[in-house]
């Protein structure tokens, strides 16, 4: 059963709440496990796409190349679009409606029968 879970709304990133969340994890990238160096472009990465649920806090985030963002986007894009498929799979099969089963109802050509103005049901 998959469930549906909200998006998470994200803080503000300040400068100063990037470099702690960067020295809390020793300048470690999130994605290829390696060194970020002094010249190289960084960010705030989300491990959990908020998009699927992740959290905002501190704890949770870390810091990743520039050049690692492609790949993880795509992971999280291709997550959220099976999360979305499953979602809307399970609304189609709740919503059809079963088909009646027994004798079709008189008056209908289904049945070879029809109802007459008197009331009378007759062959067709």
């Amino acid at each position: 059963m998959v469930e549906y879970v909200a998006h998470t709304k994200r803080s503000k990133m300040t400068k100063p709440r990037a470099v702690k969340i960067f020295l809390a994890r020793n300048g470690i990238c999130w994605n290829c496990k390696t060194q970020i160096s002094q010249s190289e472009a960084w960010f705030i990465e989300h491990p959990d796409s908020l998009a699927l649920g992740g959290s905002d806090s501190d704890e949770d985030l870390w810091p990743s190349h520039y050049r690692c963002k492609a790949k993880k986007d795509a992971q999280d894009k291709a997550a959220k679009a099976a999360r979305d498929k499953s979602i809307a799979s399970g609304l189609m099969k709740q919503g059809r409606r079963a088909k009646a089963k027994g004798r079709p109802m008189p008056g209908t050509k289904a049945s070879g029968l029809k109802k007459l103005f008197s009331g009378e049901v007759v062959k067709r």
